[in-house]
């Protein structure tokens, strides 16, 4: 087993993210547990999944076989299982949950999704909706309330589809602006090229690894009407770095 494998994840949808990018992308944009989270097309739900793990305080791995890696290669049999169900005993209730919810066009991914989510015991924190990410639920926050929208497309490298995919990450952009107010809009991509189809400014730029192909988590301050309306510019593509 590999240490990346939470140990929910039995049916993986394509090409999906790992579980441990997941989190770090996750920690990457800034969110706790404490905030609304959304994730158009989601895939087999790895992003929500992690997202709602943390929401819900459970330690990473806890899923995961007693036959892992670390169990059978390292000679720490007795500790490592009493640090297993310290971890199990220590998740902390949840007094009002921000709203997790995961969407995608395929119906053969959410319902994956929905049973890598029961698989972590989370189901009951994520709402899964088949749906366009156009058309996608969009709760609207409160005044003192935060929340996330995190999209990881596809970046053209397999598919060789670059047109299509220019105008999805030009979609991207026109749901980040008339839909999300009030939010931190993140697109996780390996392609720069694409990215600046989303003619947004980037408040912020984090690079990953997805396996070999370099990839930036950016992130778009997605003011409410009369905040900061300089700040975003949909005829104005991410300057050039």
């Amino acid at each position: 087993t590999r240490l990346s494998d939470r140990g929910y994840r039995k049916l993986p949808h394509h090409a999906p993210m790992s579980e441990t990018l997941a989190a770090a992308v996750l920690m990457g944009m800034g969110y706790d547990g404490t905030q609304a989270l959304l994730n158009p097309m989601c895939g087999s739900g790895t992003l929500a999944i992690e997202a709602a793990l943390m929401m819900a305080g459970r330690a990473p791995g806890l899923m995961r076989s007693e036959a892992s890696a670390l169990y059978t290669m390292l000679d720490v049999d007795d500790e490592y299982m009493a640090m297993r169900r310290e971890a199990r005993k220590s998740v902390p209730p949840i007094a009002e949950p921000m709203p997790i919810i995961a969407s995608d066009h395929d119906p053969l991914a959410i319902d994956a999704a929905m049973r890598n989510a029961k698989t972590a015991g989370v189901d009951h924190l994520i709402l899964f909706e088949i749906s366009d990410f156009r058309d996608s639920t969009v709760p609207e926050l409160g005044p003192d309330e935060r929340g996330h929208v995190i999209f990881n497309p596809e970046y053209g490298i397999r598919l060789g589809e670059t047109d299509e995919l220019r105008q999805v990450y030009r979609d991207i952009g026109f749901f980040f602006k008339d839909r999300c107010a009030g939010y931190t809009g993140h697109v996780f991509t390996g392609s720069r090229s694409l990215s600046t189809q989303v003619r947004l400014r980037a408040a912020g730029r984090l690079p990953f690894n997805n396996g070999n192909i370099p990839c930036r988590l950016l992130s778009y301050e997605l003011y409410r009407p009369g905040e900061d309306p300089q700040a975003q510019d949909e005829d104005s593509p991410n300057p050039p770095e």
